[in-house]
């Protein structure tokens, strides 16, 4: 049988922290209301650990050239030397 962890509940109100209780399971609790807690197995390992951590990296921000100034700006924004966007003149910089 395995061992659940759970924690006290009297009258409607959690117990202080760290008050859990071990219950085999299928025990019946009686004159309790409790609330489970979710345990896991086994220990997560350095490897799988570190495998999910590997896409948590930064990336550079993508920079493209303004045709009009040829300045540095990102895609899919207005330039802000020269106010220009896809061609047209969108912010007046003068």
């Amino acid at each position: 049988m395995g061992v659940v962890l759970f924690r006290l509940v009297r009258s409607g109100v959690l117990a202080p922290e760290g008050e859990w209780i071990r219950v085999a399971k299928f025990a019946t609790l009686t004159e309790r209301e409790i609330e489970t807690m979710a345990v896991p197995k086994r220990k997560t390992g350095r490897a799988r650990t570190n495998s999910r951590r590997s896409s948590h990296k930064l990336t550079a921000a993508t920079v493209s050239v303004c045709p009009q100034c040829q300045q540095a700006k990102l895609p899919h924004h207005v330039c802000s030397g020269c106010g220009y966007y896809n061609g047209k003149e969108i912010i007046d910089t003068e």
